[in-house]
């Protein structure tokens, strides 16, 4: 119903008129009459078409369900893919179930957060990674790793260096938020982390880490890019004028020496930049 009210303007309904005033073509805007379980919608949309026609779809979420819907409809899938393996394996899933809804080959694009420690040599780096461990607050830390694992346990009284007992885990199934997330840090329970292991790799809340000069953290990037499991990066901290210049001036730097990063944006619209062509739609009689 969404992709038909997108889909409802031609990308010529509206144009401009000798005069320079707009004029609208009410033959190339079209109802959708779309009427479905939840709901009845006539359409069209109410305002003109976007530069890109539809906006990229990006989904979000790693339960069942959400992977689900983004394997059949997402253009981008947002997600917390802390390791390599990870990656390969969520990428690996996803796109089957993409291939099996009759979709290209490469969709959707994968988006990772990847929390970034950047120093001008390796040495600064760890030595910035020490400091923020230094400044955990491990009992409030209790309470994060709690939210890590979905929110219903109680880890006040667990000894800190010893492993998380398998027994706190909940039930999968029985997560309604954040299910990934949940998957990830159960995951390192079996492994045998201990508490204090669990409250530091909290503080990135499940997703992708890495420290080291820009060029270390360009190795880090291009791997994924390489693997094919990484398509779309997000990156915290710009404002700090520092940050700011290790990013753009550093990693940025390298990764478009690699080849990873375009020298330049491809067009004018996020699909373009993308690399994401439109979607066949509904076409108005």
């Amino acid at each position: 119903m969404v992709n038909a009210l997108w889909d409802s303007w031609q990308p010529d309904a509206l144009t401009v008129g000798a005069e320079g005033k707009a004029v609208l073509h009410r033959d190339r805007v079209h109802p959708i009459h779309h009427c479905g379980r939840f709901f009845d919608v006539a359409g069209p949309l109410n305002i003109p078409p976007l530069p890109q026609r539809r906006p990229v779809q990006i989904q979000a979420g790693q339960s069942a369900a959400g992977t689900t819907l983004g394997a059949r409809f997402a253009e981008i899938v947002f997600t917390s893919l802390p390791t390599l393996d990870h990656a390969l394996d969520f990428t690996r899933k996803i796109r089957g179930q993409a291939e099996q809804f009759g979709r290209a080959d490469g969709l959707p694009l994968i988006f990772s957060s990847f929390h970034a420690t950047l120093g001008a040599t390796e040495e600064e780096a760890r030595r910035l990674v020490r400091e923020r461990r230094e400044a955990i607050d491990f009992e409030r830390g209790r309470a994060q790793v709690a939210d890590m694992l979905g929110g219903g346990v109680d880890l006040s009284d667990l000894p800190l260096d010893a492993p998380l007992p398998q027994r706190v885990l909940p039930e999968l199934a029985s997560v309604n938020r954040r299910r990934g997330r949940v998957d990830i840090f159960a995951g390192y329970v079996r492994q045998g982390y201990t508490l204090r292991e669990l409250i530091v790799a909290a503080q990135d809340t499940g997703h992708w880490a890495a420290a080291g000069t820009p060029g270390q953290l360009a190795d880090a990037v291009e791997e994924r890019f390489r693997a094919g499991v990484l398509d779309v990066i997000s990156l915290s901290g710009l404002a700090d004028p520092r940050q700011h210049d290790f990013v753009v001036n550093g990693l940025l730097h390298e990764l478009r020496k690699r080849k990873v990063v375009a020298d330049d944006y491809a067009g004018t619209t996020l699909r373009e930049n993308l690399g994401l062509e439109l979607p066949e739609g509904r076409r108005p009689a």
